[in-house]
């Protein structure tokens, strides 16, 4: 999913007359296919690329952005596979506005539920009711947003979500969030400005400072509207 987003960003600003964007092109059409081919029988998808029954939340929302970001770029992207995606995401949600990690689990999180909404955006839904409810369920986990499971991850999301809503949900992510991110920076010696989720008690499975940095370079990111991902 991320491999495949990066692709069309690469594509998009390429020069034309370049053979290797042609090429670029073709890699991007077999991602595409890839990602609509390993669609679940549930309608989500699953960490393996192929159709299975295997599926959960946040791998969906990469594929989504991805399919989203290829079809704005004009790509051709089967539209069932985005009608039965969509009901995957609708049919996840819990009754407290909160999206479950996979359908058959009834466990959530506020990081999944703001990955969720942002796929959600991806499939064009931006002011529907199960938007209203998942922006109510995160908006007072994220008062805290250095105290949640998964923060690197889940304030990546959250940006994403609280800014296309837009008011005061983007406020008050703004100004918590963002002082958060920034006074989380590690410097060490030289080498400065990294972030490193191995130095937060509140991650259950680290991954290290490229993963921590690039989360929170994109979450601060978000509003200067530089990718088409990032923007209203």
């Amino acid at each position: 999913g991320y491999a495949t987003q990066v692709l069309v960003l690469a594509y998009s600003s390429a020069p034309s007359r370049d053979p290797r964007t042609a090429e670029l092109k073709t890699k991007i059409q077999r991602a595409v296919r890839v990602i609509e081919d390993s669609q679940t029988i549930t309608g989500g998808w699953g960490y393996e690329p192929k159709h299975a029954s295997s599926h959960e939340g946040s791998v969906t929302v990469t594929v989504v952005q991805a399919l989203r970001l290829a079809r704005d770029t004009g790509f051709v992207v089967d539209k069932e596979v985005h009608d039965r995606g969509l009901k995957y995401l609708i049919d996840s949600q819990k009754r407290d506005g909160s999206f479950k990690y996979a359908l058959m689990e009834d466990r959530s999180t506020p990081a999944l539920t703001a990955a969720a909404i942002t796929a959600m955006h991806g499939f064009g839904e931006y002011y529907s009711r199960s938007i209203r409810r998942g922006l109510e369920f995160i908006s007072d986990p994220y008062r805290h947003p250095g105290e949640l499971e998964w923060t690197f991850y889940g304030n990546y999301y959250a940006a994403q979500a609280f800014y296309r809503a837009g008011g005061r949900y983007w406020r008050d992510w703004e100004q918590r969030a963002v002082p958060w991110i920034v006074d989380s920076q590690i410097p060490a010696g030289h080498q400065m400005g990294y972030w490193d989720d191995r130095d937060q008690g509140n991650s259950p499975a680290p991954k290290g400072r490229a993963y921590s940095t690039a989360m929170s370079v994109l979450a601060l990111s978000v509003p200067d509207g530089y990718l088409p991902l990032f923007q209203k």
